[in-house]
């Protein structure tokens, strides 16, 4: 059905868009983030890159674990699940740290940024959920539909 084609454009790009970041934040984790680096320590820099290392790691597994699951709404629904818990929290952020002691000059602009960023994720996400469940009401019960994965 369309609504299954709408998923999978939305879930795999989103998907693999999520792979790509992640890969660049392990090469480069510094890269677009220079402000947040300006007012720590060199030891607090070199933790904070392992993690974000360490993090994305997990999100290629993560993620390669969802490309696997296919369009089947448990899956798109764990992708969305743990993207808005991971949003929720990074968003959290953006609330105290501008008000911090130490924090840096136009650190409310780049906060914004990640509002925004992660504002269209989220829709991104609900929207592949939505298409993914109106996929599966709409496909013939007992048929091959586009809900099982790609390869």
């Amino acid at each position: 059905s369309i609504w299954g084609k709408l998923c999978i454009v939305l879930f795999y790009t989103f998907v693999w868009l999520q792979i790509i970041w992640a890969i660049q934040i392990i090469v480069a984790p510094k890269a677009g983030n220079e402000a947040l680096y300006a007012t720590v320590s060199d030891f607090a820099s070199a933790v904070m890159v392992c993690w974000l290392r360490a993090l994305n790691i997990w999100t290629i597994g993560f993620m390669l674990f969802a490309d696997r699951g296919g369009i089947k709404v448990w899956n798109v629904a764990m992708v969305f699940v743990f993207n808005t818990a991971f949003s929720a929290t990074t968003l959290s952020l953006c609330k105290v740290s501008p008000s911090l002691e130490g924090a840096p000059e136009g650190i409310e602009d780049f906060f914004s940024l990640w509002v925004t960023t992660f504002t269209v994720l989220e829709i991104w996400i609900i929207l592949a959920l939505v298409s993914s469940i109106l996929e599966r009401k709409a496909a013939p019960s007992g048929s091959a539909d586009e809900t099982a994965p790609l390869v």
